[in-house]
């Protein structure tokens, strides 16, 4: 009813715990790094219910002692959190399309069409696997594979809490679709979770083959969303692409974080998340906040928006800035 985030969903994760409201109805879904309470997107409550239910949770983070740190939260009710003291940073932007309007024709979507034809033109097919109707092992088992190849070819920890896993253990409303190759192989896949109280859908998982044919996840996303869109569906997204389109920001926490997308880009690819995303040509971009108590965006918030995603988070930050470095005296050296 009140998943309208479209990190709702991942609430169901089993690293997630929950504080229930007393007063209305609502939870919310949060962990816990040293003294700071994580809260991963919205309160799951009626707009109307939000401010008694955030004076709930601030006095339980007092009575124990927690700072308080909400991630991803849209701007539909930012001044809410504003009128409780929090303070509000710009942490990245999330593309949204809403599917009765998207389209891929004309200059902006040029590139991705030249994708998918790609993909079209080498054999690779579309299809959705439905495990709550019938469980296919084999078919499990070779997207199992394709994420232990893609995460082999990764250069950082595999992050959680903003991420679900494939699920196939327990599917529930995740709809799963995949390519594959004239010869009948798995090249990629892409693991749709719900949101905007079941009206959209949005790409949580995605992993394909180090050797599959350019265009596959476009032709895997856009053959998905046209799906939905046949279906009914109004929303699609592609969820946060973290720390973009700050550069205009003017406060001293948003320059910050945007020092952060420049210097980390070495471990985590920001800005090429943020061109692959772009190229879908979106309908519009969602502005996302951290949102914070005790108003300050104190060195401890930084290390627990890291830590509670990545275990070695801070430890594959110490070793970008290191190779960084190292890039940097090289060249000074060779120059």
């Amino acid at each position: 009813r009140y998943g309208d985030n479209c990190s709702a969903y991942l609430a169901l994760e089993k690293d997630k715990h929950y504080l229930f409201a007393q007063t209305v109805e609502g939870a919310i879904a949060y962990g816990i790094v040293q003294d700071t309470m994580v809260v991963l997107g919205e309160p799951l409550c009626a707009p109307a219910d939000l401010l008694p239910f955030l004076t709930e949770i601030k006095e339980y983070c007092q009575k124990n002692a927690y700072s308080l740190l909400f991630l991803n939260v849209t701007s539909t009710s930012l001044e809410e959190y504003r009128k409780m003291g929090m303070g509000t940073v710009k942490c990245g932007e999330e593309p949204r399309f809403y599917l009765p309007e998207y389209s891929i024709a004309g200059g902006k979507g040029a590139k991705i069409r030249l994708n998918i034809n790609h993909a079209t033109n080498v054999g690779l097919k579309v299809l959705e696997y439905r495990p709550n109707e019938q469980r296919d092992p084999m078919l499990e088992q070779e997207i199992t594979s394709i994420s232990q190849e893609w995460f082999a070819m990764k250069k950082s920890s595999e992050l959680v809490f903003t991420m679900g896993e494939i699920g196939f253990e327990n599917p529930m409303e995740r709809r799963y679709f995949y390519a594959v190759n004239p010869q009948g192989t798995i090249q990629g896949f892409i693991v749709f979770l719900p949101f905007k109280n079941m009206n959209g859908y949005v790409a949580d998982v995605t992993r394909y083959r180090k050797d599959a044919a350019r265009g596959i996840v476009e032709k895997i996303f856009y053959e998905s969303v046209m799906t939905f869109k046949a279906e009914g569906i109004e929303w699609a997204s592609l969820a946060l692409a973290p720390l973009a389109r700050l550069e205009e920001e003017s406060d001293a926490a948003a320059k910050l974080l945007n020092t952060v997308y420049e210097r980390m880009n070495d471990v985590y690819g920001f800005k090429a998340l943020y061109q692959a995303k772009l190229k879908y040509n979106p309908t519009h971009w969602e502005p996302c906040y951290y949102v914070y108590y005790p108003p300050r965006l104190t060195p401890a918030v930084a290390y627990s928006v890291i830590r509670i995603q990545n275990s070695r988070g801070v430890l594959d930050y110490a070793k970008a800035l290191l190779r960084n470095g190292f890039r940097r005296r090289s060249g000074r050296e060779t120059a």
